[in-house]
């Protein structure tokens, strides 16, 4: 096994299209705050969009809650077009008042090609596909282990959760924990899992997840679904206290978030590389992973407390994988208070993407 613990953070190119990503998603929640400030001079796309998203998960909080979110951006949405363009540089064109999306908008922005990922950028970025040699998780994974028994190709890849750890309780006594997750992949296929109970933990505690460890499944079978290797998949997971999810709406909401996440830096992003390919597709998923942890660190904090940041892990596979074969990971979460600017609580998760 082997994995990029890294993209080079030299490269100009990646610069940019880390920096578009990350303004996209900036965008769409201005957006999503103006419409809470004044709706109809900031009407909401149709159809399925971060905005709505992140819209509809502020309507789910408390009032307080909405209103210290839509505060946070009053100075940005009434910027002057100069100090947009210094903030937000090609993409200072996006009209928080326009029917469309702010995704479309950008998608919709001309790239020079000198920003454009090539080929050639490919091979410096990923030399050879061959990958430093590491166990971190939650960063590109790549190859194909070897298959103990006779190779037979597996049709489906699932992601399972065995497990959670808890290292450091978020509360005095006990913690009663959900575990929320999302998925995309470099096709465009995304789905997520509304947060569920797990149980009640002191610090370490191990609790199993039993029939709801597996969380989600791939379709890989090249013949019958078309996927194309190298294939890119990325799922998360994030934790919240069972107090802050009162009700499944809310936690159904807050998941749906992250899961057009992944929507939404693919429809942009796709047109940053010059010649489209399951290499260069890899490259991009990094930065839809990266999308992920922004949005977990600088946007949702603005509207709750004491959740964890969404932890992501991105697998790589270079041809179809044998049937049994298994990437084992084990992810760390942090519980964080906003108000207090301070960790609470920490976990761990024991988790593993499995062929068949």
């Amino acid at each position: 096994m082997s994995t990029l613990t890294e993209l080079p953070k030299s490269n100009t190119k990646l610069q940019y299209l880390q920096k578009r990503a990350n303004d996209t998603l900036s965008l769409a929640a201005e957006k999503a705050a103006a419409h809470l400030l004044n709706p109809q001079a900031y009407p909401l796309p149709a159809g399925k969009n971060l905005e709505k998203a992140l819209y509809e998960f502020a309507m789910a909080l408390p009032k307080r809650k909405r209103d210290n979110f839509s505060d946070k951006f009053k100075a940005s949405i009434n910027a002057t077009q100069a100090q947009r363009k210094q903030k937000y540089g090609d993409l200072h064109d996006v009209n928080l008042r326009d029917n469309r999306s702010v995704a479309e908008q950008v998608k919709a922005l001309p790239v020079e090609n000198k920003n454009k990922i090539t080929e050639d950028d490919v091979k410096t970025i990923l030399p050879k596909r061959s990958f430093a040699k590491s166990k971190l998780p939650g960063k590109l994974f790549s190859g194909k282990p070897k298959p103990q028994q006779a190779s037979v190709d597996a049709t489906t890849l699932q992601f399972i959760v065995d497990n959670l750890t808890c290292v450091k309780t978020n509360d005095l006594h006990k913690d009663e924990i959900s575990l929320g997750a999302f998925a995309t992949d470099n096709f465009g296929t995304a789905s997520d899992k509304a947060p569920f109970f797990v149980g009640k933990f002191k610090k370490t505690d191990t609790v199993g997840l039993g029939g709801n460890a597996t969380l989600f499944t791939f379709s890989i079978d090249g013949g019958s679904t078309g996927t194309v290797f190298p294939a890119t998949f990325i799922a998360g997971l994030f934790l919240v206290e069972e107090d802050l999810i009162h009700n499944a709406a809310l936690g159904e909401k807050l998941t749906a978030v992250f899961q057009v996440i992944g929507l939404t830096l693919l429809t942009v992003s796709m047109g940053l590389l010059f010649v489209p390919g399951a290499a260069s597709v890899a490259i991009v998923m990094l930065i839809v992973a990266g999308g992920f942890n922004i949005t977990g660190h600088y946007i949702l904090p603005l509207m709750i407390d004491d959740f964890s940041l969404a932890v992501t892990d991105t697998l790589v596979l270079d041809a179809p994988p044998a049937a049994g074969d298994t990437f084992n990971r084990s992810l760390a979460f942090s519980i964080d208070s906003t108000l207090l600017g301070i960790t609470k609580g920490s976990y761990t998760a024991a988790v593993r993407w499995v062929a068949s």
